[in-house]
């Protein structure tokens, strides 16, 4: 069954639904969808798909958090490799881990319409109404994070620059391709550098969705020049890409990965604090937390360096990588497992190695390199998958407590 309805978050983040439209749709082995359109407190808003079985419900496992990155979409988790979308196909990451009974939620955090829209503004407005939204709608206190290249390496900057009571909301973090910083030979940074010169690279970018009626041969030359391996891609999965799940760029955003490419960094945009969206809100440890944020930022020249900030947590955290991918190339994953690091287990390193994958453990905190996996391939992969599952099930709790006041 599938359902949409329009959700706006109040000052308290406290959702009030309202039904407003229904229609039926396939179900393919009792799934259930749900659609969620969230207006956050900055007047800006993002759509959410939660997907769900009925033991999911009651199993009362702690939700999962999808997030997707850079130019595109949350569909980027309803594409199973056989080309089949939504509840069609039981082969997509969302529909995998919502058959192995978890209540899942799945979220693009563009706002349409903001040019300006840019990373500071999506992990201090957008990444909190995610996770709150989600834990009071389900009563749990805590949520899995499983975030896509960009919408991991905004879960990088909130551990960096969150206090405990907002790291305290996240069970466990699934980094997916999701790069640390860019890479000084990276195709991702070339790019960035080309968009500088080349004015046509913006409206490019900015309007990539509408290459969908670009010839197959030409499509798949497009994505393998992007760092994906379209070996692993069929034809039908590339024509699904390119009309369903790729996105425009706002252009605030594209300016600040543009700035992390000339500094070598990944750090915060000058003035964010400027930004009054999230003063509105009522909730006093959000208050306190961006007063903090902001005496930071005057600390730094208002600057405030994301990579150079990570320290010990004790969240267990799962780093993925694909041995081809261009766009963010392993070394690029692994020194986000390398900057975070458990107290009990600073430097304790286990080597893995299995079938087709190689990585490392520390404590709880896990790289693994799949080889011959691109960028988008990697999480369209059974494989891959399969892993996050089993990750996600090992640290998870069945019938975890709900907290009745969140509800």
């Amino acid at each position: 069954m599938r359902w949409f309805r329009s959700i706006t978050l109040t000052s308290q983040f406290q959702p009030t639904p309202s039904l407003a439209k229904s229609k039926a749709g396939r179900q393919a082995q009792s799934l259930h969808e749900c659609e969620y359109l969230v207006k956050t407190p900055g007047n800006l808003s993002f759509k959410i798909t939660q997907t769900w079985t009925m033991k999911s419900l009651e199993l009362n496992r702690e939700p999962v958090i999808l997030c997707s990155g850079l130019a595109h979409n949350r569909e980027i988790f309803a594409l199973g490799d056989d080309g089949r979308m939504g509840l069609e196909t039981n082969r997509s990451l969302k529909n995998k881990l919502a058959l192995a009974d978890f209540n899942v939620f799945s979220a693009e955090l563009l706002s349409e319409g903001k040019k300006k829209l840019d990373f500071d503004n999506l992990l201090f407005n957008h990444v909190p109404a995610f996770i709150d939204f989600v834990r009071k709608v389900t009563g749990h206190d805590q949520v899995h994070w499983a975030g896509f290249s960009m919408g991991s390496m905004m879960i990088y900057a909130y551990m960096a620059s969150a206090r405990n009571f907002m790291l305290n909301k996240l069970k466990s973090i699934t980094a997916i391709c999701s790069p640390f910083f860019l890479h000084p030979e990276q195709l991702s940074k070339k790019l960035l550098r080309a968009y500088k010169w080349a004015f046509l690279y913006r409206p490019l970018v900015n309007y990539l969705g509408y290459a969908s009626k670009l010839p197959l041969k030409i499509k798949k030359k497009s994505l393998k020049t992007l760092g994906n391996n379209t070996e692993n891609m069929n034809d039908k999965v590339v024509e699904k890409i390119f009309s369903e799940v790729l996105e425009g760029i706002p252009r605030g955003l594209l300016d600040q990965f543009k700035d992390w490419a000339y500094s070598e960094d990944f750090r915060s945009n000058p003035g964010w604090a400027e930004f009054e969206d999230i003063e509105d809100l009522d909730d006093s440890n959000i208050k306190e937390y961006t007063k903090a944020y902001k005496r930071v930022l005057e600390r730094t020249k208002r600057r405030y360096s994301y990579r150079y900030n990570m320290g010990f947590s004790e969240i267990p955290m799962f780093f993925i990588a694909g041995e081809r991918d261009g766009l963010a190339p392993p070394e690029t994953v692994k020194s986000a497992f390398d900057a975070t690091r458990h107290k009990q287990h600073p430097k304790e390193l286990t080597s893995i190695k299995g079938k087709g994958y190689i990585g490392k453990q520390r404590g709880n905190k896990v790289f693994l390199q799949f080889e011959n996996l691109g960028h988008l391939d990697t999480v369209l992969t059974a494989k891959v998958q399969s892993h996050i599952e089993k990750f996600l099930i090992e640290h998870s709790t069945e019938n975890a407590s709900v907290n009745v006041n969140l509800l």
